[in-house]
């Protein structure tokens, strides 16, 4: 016989989240930032996993 229900367990999981995000605090210790440069010609929408696709880039209007 399990000790509790998975909403139970859900609900647990959720108020033990809550009170992690409230009492603890937390210091970035890292910004990652990327620059990209191009033609004013070509339109690119970067990517957060840095990967470089041909397909993203296309011509300005």
């Amino acid at each position: 016989m399990p000790l509790f229900t998975d909403s139970k367990r859900k609900e647990l999981l959720v108020r033990a989240t809550e009170i992690v995000a409230d009492e603890v605090p937390v210091i970035p210790l890292y910004f990652y930032s990327f620059s990209i440069a191009m033609p004013k010609d070509i339109v690119y929408l970067p990517r957060l996993d840095q990967f470089t696709l041909a397909y993203n880039a296309r011509k300005a209007k």
